[in-house]
Formats: C-alpha cells, sequence, structure tokens
C-alpha cells in the first residue's frame, strides 16, 4: 500500500534533504544580500544619486551580482527535491492535541473576559459559544429539480461543467431583478409544469455545446417563442436550480473533499479549529454535531499563507504541502523548536488511519499560481482515490474563487452565509450566559435582550452584526459599556479600539518590533499605529479603483517621516521591514487589516472609511474645505466619508460644522445635481445627531423649499429635493389630512375609445360626486399603516361591503414579509419618506384604505381640505377606497375628453415623459 501511495506522490528522482537544507542557507544570505542592497540604495537617494561616492555604487553593483548568483543557485537545485519518504513512526496525537489547545488558547479579543480565569473553564466557555459558527448555514448548487422537469437522470460530463457557468448569469441577473424587487420570486403560486419543461430542455442543450451563450440571450429567445416576461422565466430558472440553503455542520458527513467560501471575519477558521478540537474529543462529539460514525479522525489544522511562503521551493506539491503542515506544528522557542511530525509521517498516517486535514485560507496564498497549484494538489489527492480514509476541508474568501479554479478542483464548494437573526440571539444568550456565570439566568437572558434591542437600535451596528466577528467585536463593547454609541463615527472608533486594546499585554498598550540590530527594541502604541492607519486609509481611498489596497510602501515612508522611531534606530533597521511588520501585526494581532490576494485591506470597508473622515477631521479648515470639494466631485465614491466626518464634527466642533455643512448645500445647489442634493441633507443629519437643531437647519430646509419650487419640470431635481425634506423630516404630513381635489360632473362624460379595442365602445357614464387624493400615497404615510398595525390586524384586510368584494386575509397569510416591496430597499424604501409608496399590491392598497377609514373617518373636522376644491363635504364618515377606471378616466379627461391629463400636453411634453 506504501508503494501505491509513493507511486503516486513521487516525480522522477529521489527526495534529498541535504539539498533542501543547502537552498534553505542560500536563501537566508539572498535575503541579507537583499536587506544590504536596500540600504545602499537608501544611502544613495541621500547623497542625491549623481552626488554618490563611487565606493557606494560599486557596493550596490556587488550586491546586485551576489543575489542574481544565488537566485541562479536556489533554482538550480530546485529541481533536485521531489518526494517525501514514508515514516512508519506514529504521530503522537495527544502532544499534537496539546500543542493545538495551545495554540487556539483564548484570549480577550474573542469573547471578553468569559467571567472566569480557569482555563479549562474557559475553553468549554469557548466551544459552547462557537458552536453558533457551526450553525452557520452555507448554500449550495442543486441540478436535482432542472433534471427531472427535463425527465433526465444524469447530465453528461460537458452540461456537469458548463451548468454552474449558466447559472452563475442566471444568479447575476436574479440579483439585479432583486434589487429593484425584493420579494419578486417570492410566491406560493405553482410553476407552469410545461413552460418548465421546456426551459429545462432548453438549458441542458445550451449546457451541452462547446462553447455556451451568454444567458440573456437565451432568455430573449424563450420570449419570444413563448410570449412570456423576463421575470417569469428567471422565476423559473431560479427554482430549476437554486442555492439550496444548509446546516454547515452537515456538509463533512455529506461530502469527504469540500470547499467552504466566506467574507473576512465570516468564521471558516473558527468552524476548522472548532471541527478539529472536536476530533480530538472523540466519536460521540463528531457523531452528534457533524454526523460522521467513522473512526475518529487525526485533525491536522494548516494555515495555507505558510503553503504560500514554501510553493516556491518544491516541484513536487504534495511534498510541499506535507512539508509545510509538518513545519507548522513545530513546538518550543527559537532554536530548540521541533517538529512535532515529519511529513514522512504525516504520510504515512494519511495512507493508514482516518486524517482529515484543514486548509485553512487558500485567499492567503498571495500567487494565483500557487493557490491553482494547491488546488491541483487536493484534485489530485481525491481522483487518486488512494486515500479512501482522507477528509479535506479547504477554505477561501471569494476574492480568491475563480471559475477556473473551480474547475481544476472539481470537488462540492458551500457559500458561508451571513448570521441570521436567530443565530445572532442564540450568540448574544450563550455570550451573556458564559460572561455572568454568577448571575440568575434571568439575568443573563434580560442582557442579552437588552444587547439585541440596542443592536435594532443603532443601524450602524446592526449593519456589521452579520459578521461574526465584527458581532463579537459589538458583544464585548456592549458587555463592557452596558450599552452601544447612539452616534456612527463614536460606534465605528470604540469598535477599532476595541479591537486593538484586547491584544496588547501592557498596561500603556505599546507593540514591540525586535530586530537582531538594534536593542532595545522598537515600541509603538495604539495612538501611534492609528494615526499612520488614517493616513494609509486616505491615500488609499484617493485611489477609484483598488481602493482598498494598502501600500506599504507608503507605510515606511510615513514611519520614515514620523518621529515614532528614534533617528539612530531607522539608521539600521529595514524600514520596509518593519512597514510590513506592523502591517502584519494589524492583520493577526488587531484583526483590523486582513490580506487578500497579495495585498492588506481593512477587515471591513466601513473601518476604512471611518479613518478617513476621522483623518480629515483632523485637518485644518482651509484644507478640510478644499478637500470635500474635491471629494463632491465624486459623491458616490466619498459619501460615507463625508457624512461619517461630519458625524465626528457633531461631537466636537459644532462651529467648524455649521460652515462646512452650509459649504456642501451651497455647492449642492448651484450644480442642480440630485446625488449632492441629497447628500447636503445626509450631513446635516449626520451633524445634527449630538448637536441641538440651530438656525442652520431653518436656514438649508428654506433653501431646498425654495429649490424645489424653482423646478416643478425637473422631476428627479424636485424628488431629490424632496428627499433631502424627507431626511429633514419636512414638511410634516398630516395622514389623517390628505390634500384632496373635489369632482362633482354635472352630467355624464364620454369613457373609452377608438383607438384601442380594449377600450371599445366610446359610452356615456354619470358619475356621483368623488373626492381624489391630489398626491400619491408616500412612504411615510404607508409607514403609519404599518405602525398603526396594518400587517397585523385581519379587521383592514376584508369589507363585505366594498364595491369591490375585498378580502385579502389569504393574501396576508401568504407574506412572507410584512411590508410592500422595495420597502426596505434604499432607491424607494422607507428610508425616502417623501417618495411614493411602490410595490404595493392591490390588496395591500385596498387594506390601507380600509385602515384609514376606520382610523380617520370619524374625526370631528372634515379631514378632506383643499384649497383648491370647489364645495367641502359637509358629512363625517367618509369611506376611503380606491377610484375606479371610470373616476379615474374622468379625473384626467374631464368632459373635453383629453387624451392627456394636462391640458396642451403632447406625447412629448417633458414633465409626462420624466
Amino acid at each position: 500500500m506504501i508503494i501505491k501511495i509513493t507511486n503516486i506522490l513521487q516525480s522522477e528522482g529521489t527526495t534529498n534533504m541535504e539539498i533542501q537544507e543547502e537552498i534553505n542557507g542560500l536563501k537566508k544570505q539572498l535575503d541579507i544580500h537583499k536587506k544590504n542592497l536596500s540600504h545602499l540604495e537608501l544611502q544613495k537617494a541621500k547623497w542625491g544619486g549623481l552626488h554618490c561616492p563611487a565606493h557606494v555604487n560599486r557596493e550596490i553593483e556587488d550586491e546586485k551580482d551576489a543575489i542574481q548568483r544565488l537566485t541562479k543557485e536556489i533554482e538550480r537545485l530546485k529541481p533536485e527535491i521531489q518526494s517525501v519518504e514514508p515514516d512508519s513512526t506514529p504521530i503522537d496525537c495527544r502532544k499534537l492535541e496539546r500543542a493545538f489547545r495551545e495554540e487556539y488558547r483564548l484570549d480577550e479579543l474573542d469573547y471578553g473576559h468569559l467571567g472566569t480565569t480557569r482555563q479549562g473553564e474557559q475553553l468549554q466557555l469557548k466551544l459552547e459559544l462557537q458552536s453558533v459558527y457551526v450553525a452557520l448555514k452555507v448554500k449550495e448548487r442543486t441540478f436535482a429539480q432542472l433534471l427531472a422537469s427535463a425527465k433526465i437522470e444524469e447530465p453528461t460530463e460537458r452540461q456537469q461543467k458548463n451548468l454552474p457557468l449558466l447559472f452563475q448569469q442566471v444568479d447575476e441577473l436574479v440579483r439585479l431583478e432583486r434589487e429593484k424587487n425584493q420579494r419578486l420570486f417570492e410566491t406560493t403560486e405553482e410553476m407552469d409544469k410545461q413552460l418548465s419543461q421546456t426551459i429545462a430542455c432548453k438549458i441542458l442543450d445550451e449546457a451541452n455545446a462547446e462553447n455556451i451563450r451568454e444567458i440573456g440571450v437565451i432568455i430573449d429567445e424563450i420570449k419570444c417563442s413563448h410570449q412570456k416576461e423576463q421575470q417569469q422565466i428567471l422565476h423559473i430558472l431560479q427554482a430549476l436550480s437554486n442555492w439550496v440553503p444548509r446546516p454547515l455542520a452537515e456538509i463533512p458527513n455529506k461530502a469527504r473533499f469540500h470547499l467552504l467560501i466566506g467574507d473576512a471575519g465570516a468564521g471558516k477558521s473558527t468552524v476548522c479549529r472548532y471541527m478539529a478540537l472536536r476530533c480530538f474529543e472523540g466519536e460521540s462529539a463528531l457523531q452528534k454535531e457533524f454526523g460522521i460514525t467513522d473512526t475518529t479522525p487525526l485533525p491536522v489544522y494548516l494555515r495555507l499563507e505558510d503553503f504560500g511562503k514554501m510553493a516556491a521551493d518544491y516541484t513536487d506539491g504534495i511534498h510541499c504541502l506535507l512539508a509545510c503542515a509538518a513545519n507548522f506544528w513545530r513546538s518550543g522557542e527559537g532554536s530548540n523548536k521541533s517538529e512535532l511530525f515529519s511529513a514522512g509521517q504525516l504520510l504515512n498516517a494519511i495512507n493508514n488511519q482516518q486524517v482529515w486535514l484543514f486548509l485553512d485560507g487558500l485567499d492567503e496564498i498571495p500567487n494565483p499560481e500557487h493557490r491553482l497549484k494547491l488546488v491541483k494538489i487536493v484534485q489530485k489527492i481525491v481522483k487518486s482515490n488512494s486515500f479512501p480514509q482522507l477528509r479535506i476541508t479547504l477554505t477561501s474568501r471569494p476574492a480568491a474563487i475563480t471559475n477556473k479554479l473551480l474547475d481544476e478542483l472539481n470537488t462540492p464548494y458551500f457559500y458561508i452565509l451571513d448570521l441570521e437573526q436567530p443565530q445572532i440571539e442564540d450568540f448574544a444568550h450563550k455570550y451573556f450566559a458564559a460572561n455572568l456565570p454568577d448571575e440568575t439566568k434571568k439575568k443573563c437572558e434580560d442582557r442579552a435582550q437588552k444587547f439585541l434591542d440596542a443592536l435594532d437600535n443603532v443601524p450602524a451596528a446592526k449593519k456589521l452584526a452579520s459578521n461574526p466577528l465584527l458581532l463579537t467585536v459589538i458583544a464585548v463593547l456592549h458587555y463592557k459599556e452596558g450599552k452601544l454609541p447612539q452616534c456612527r463615527a463614536e460606534l465605528y472608533e470604540e469598535c477599532i479600539k476595541q479591537l486593538m486594546a484586547q491584544k496588547t499585554t501592557t498596561s500603556d498598550h505599546l507593540i514591540s518590533f525586535k530586530y537582531p540590530l538594534i536593542n532595545p527594541i522598537i515600541e509603538l502604541n495604539n495612538n501611534q499605529i492609528i494615526r499612520v492607519l488614517r493616513d494609509l486609509a486616505f491615500y488609499a481611498h484617493q485611489r477609484t479603483k483598488n481602493e482598498v489596497f494598502l501600500n506599504p510602501e507608503l507605510l515606511r515612508l510615513r514611519l520614515q517621516e514620523s518621529n515614532f522611531i528614534p533617528a539612530d534606530k531607522k539608521s539600521v533597521v529595514d524600514m520596509e521591514q518593519v512597514a510590513k511588520d506592523l502591517m502584519n501585526k494589524c492583520d493577526l494581532s488587531f484583526g483590523l487589516l486582513a490580506f487578500r490576494g497579495g495585498h492588506y485591506v481593512f477587515v471591513h470597508r466601513t473601518f476604512q472609511e471611518y479613518l478617513v473622515a476621522h483623518w480629515l477631521s483632523l485637518q485644518r479648515e482651509p484644507e478640510q474645505k478644499t478637500q470635500i470639494q474635491n471629494m463632491l466631485e465624486n459623491p458616490a465614491h466619498w459619501q460615507e466619508v463625508i457624512r461619517l466626518f461630519f458625524n465626528r464634527l457633531g461631537n466636537n466642533d459644532s462651529e467648524i460644522g455649521n460652515e462646512l455643512v452650509e459649504l456642501v448645500n451651497q455647492i449642492a445647489l448651484s450644480q442642480n445635481t440630485p446625488a449632492l442634493i441629497t447628500l447636503s441633507a445626509q450631513c446635516l443629519a449626520d451633524f445634527e445627531e449630538s448637536q441641538p437643531r440651530c438656525d442652520l437647519h431653518d436656514k438649508i430646509k428654506s433653501s431646498l423649499q425654495q429649490f424645489r419650487d424653482k423646478n416643478p419640470r425637473q422631476p428627479q431635481l424636485f424628488l431629490a429635493s424632496g428627499d433631502a425634506l424627507g431626511l429633514m423630516d419636512e414638511p410634516k404630513i398630516d395622514v389623517a389630512n390628505p390634500p384632496m381635489v373635489y369632482f362633482e360632473p354635472d352630467k355624464p362624460f364620454n369613457m373609452g375609445s377608438n383607438e384601442n379595442e380594449r377600450e371599445q365602445p366610446i359610452h356615456p357614464v354619470m358619475l356621483s360626486p368623488y373626492w381624489l387624493g391630489k398626491y400619491p400615497v408616500t412612504n411615510k404615510e404607508f409607514g403609519e399603516f404599518i405602525k398603526g398595525g396594518g400587517y397585523e390586524k385581519e379587521e383592514y384586510w376584508f369589507d363585505e361591503e366594498s364595491r369591490f368584494g375585498f378580502d385579502g386575509r389569504k393574501f396576508l397569510r401568504g407574506l412572507a414579509e410584512k411590508a410592500p416591496l422595495y420597502w426596505l430597499g434604499e432607491q424607494f424604501g422607507k428610508s425616502r419618506p417623501l417618495t411614493p409608496v411602490v410595490g404595493v399590491s392591490w390588496y395591500e392598497a385596498m387594506a390601507y384604505c380600509r385602515w384609514w377609514t376606520l382610523t380617520w373617518s370619524k374625526a370631528t373636522v372634515s379631514p378632506f381640505q383643499d384649497n383648491t376644491a370647489s364645495r367641502m363635504p359637509q358629512s363625517k364618515g367618509e369611506i376611503m377606497q380606491l377610484p375606479t377606471e371610470a373616476e379615474w378616466e374622468f379625473a384626467a379627461r374631464g368632459f373635453e375628453g383629453r387624451r392627456y391629463p394636462c391640458p396642451g400636453a403632447g406625447h412629448r411634453n417633458p414633465i409626462l415623459n420624466e
């Protein structure tokens, strides 16, 4: 059996560990020469290039020659490293477990102090909390419904390859449609089986082609041949091949080899380590949580960042992986470090017993070729069928995933979904139970509920809470303070402080950097680190492309210019290395930065935007004005930064804030840009979050009202100024007294048209007097219906006396979301209170009318008041209802039989067209 495996793993030639040691020695020499070259080039730059002494130039050339020679020698020796030799010495499982538990030790960043200092209790409490992560859901693709609809049992090999690519395009189209209509595909209606079969067969035929076409072209063909709308076709496609949510705990037993994909802080590493620890605890734990009934596997966890560092040194990929795992689990300090196991021992274990490899962080391999190399290793193992007892869990962030990589891997992959509300609630209850071990169960539950209420009341915190890492930080913050900051800028600042403070071990929050050439060590405190990160964030955000990438060279220059590091140390230490070490510390120790795709970025974009706003708030007033004017040239890119800047100013400097808010308002109105008009009101609202209203509020309100009144024929500007006034909660809307227009026909009018068969014949209709709303119902008005129990009380959803025979109770019970479509969307939703409510069904519109009638029709003063009305109703108890087609038509056409509502308007009327 061993011979069979080594044949799979080995290339031609034999292993020579002495050659590897020689390569390692040459690499150390290479690093020294590179540092020497960097130091000499820095000296040359100080001399000004042309004035540099000749001996310095000679030394630079010598270093370059040495680097070139060593590089060639390393490349010459690499091909001689070929394979790994099996070692039958068993891996000491208990020793590995102790090392793993030490590596997995509890720290304050994760969960605060957890109410106990005993390490055994801490670990148990941590495991209890992290069971929330295993309760995360993943989504996977399934084509069972597609094949069933097409009445096909098995897809061809080409279809298996092309179907995921086709349906990735479907996902994108569905996502775009959902942005317009959040509940578009939520329906209980049965699909047309015949159409479903036709579409399924069409998709399978397309997937069987050598070169697949764009999904949009395919959908257009279906639309033309079957006279169906695109949304209907997308709904069927989504049902035929949908992402199926599954508990993450089901995956290990479902697929021995699998890939977990998730964003930074989604819990990928936590899940891997949690599952590995459960392996050490035995069969019962694995069977209970993951349904695994096999013999308990030996868990081997590996950060793939280390594989990326070693990949270039090995021609044989599997040897590299095994050697990397052995190198990762080395115990001891400094030169006394020893391997817990060798690559050969791990190979022997994989061959002869149950082993579970956790390969964590494919995205942390910076070189795409090395990522592909790792994927090919996994695929080689899968295809060989020589490791029937091996399991592999591979993780990655989405940025590193490509179609080529997935095609090469050819194993099941699952996307980790964000935390859902039940999981957030579960985390909260377990968190406070762990932190308050001496309190009663009721008190712990009360604290958890208080935290959950705080999340609901602070939208900025709610925005971050679906990410497990950031939810943890917010929980720690609430645990310490008993509340969350209401101000967004203050919340982000406290989160950053929390991330940094939890990992520092000294009272002064000093971070140490040790280098062999200097003594004492370099130390930076948290405030100094934040100062340089602010600069990095600002200069990164100035780029409109790749603006999240942080530049180590810029950080090096910033450290070189600062007084954070004494001058005598700057001259003897490699400042480039200091910059890299600082970024690494912000990644591994603080969790504030992350290394993705070969670049350092902030773990959440919000933190970068906040630090840019912080940087701007520290500049002098003239510089602030200049920067804001520049930022307003690209408001979409800088909007959040500008708003956070004013949010910070509201806590600190009201006088400067007043001037700058007025500046933004003036620029917005002078440029006639809808986005800027809305932004000006948002800036005022953010500034006033921590400030009492002042004369500036009324001044800006007046300017917006005047601007709106001057632009009635420019709908975009009119709507933008209305949105801005809505953000300022102006004007007030009296739901009980909506503006109405009175119609009292004294003779029949001619209804219908000969231009359309559906409107024929023209016939006289006599209408009773009626009132019609002057404006559409706004989001703010419909919001009052929701607050008033509109979706909770069935009495609003039926009316036996209605002229329409209204009964919407069945519709109400079938609603997944108790709100209109788009209600939570930024474009049309409740965040724009003066925008007409959209996405309302006929049942919802009727329910609104019924609610208004039962709530306001008994008003002591008639609600129908309008200065333009010809007369007022004399009785109370009015009924609000939807207008009939005849009432609509008469209001638009009048006795004149107008074709368009506006007198004298033609089909090119700009108001109607816009």
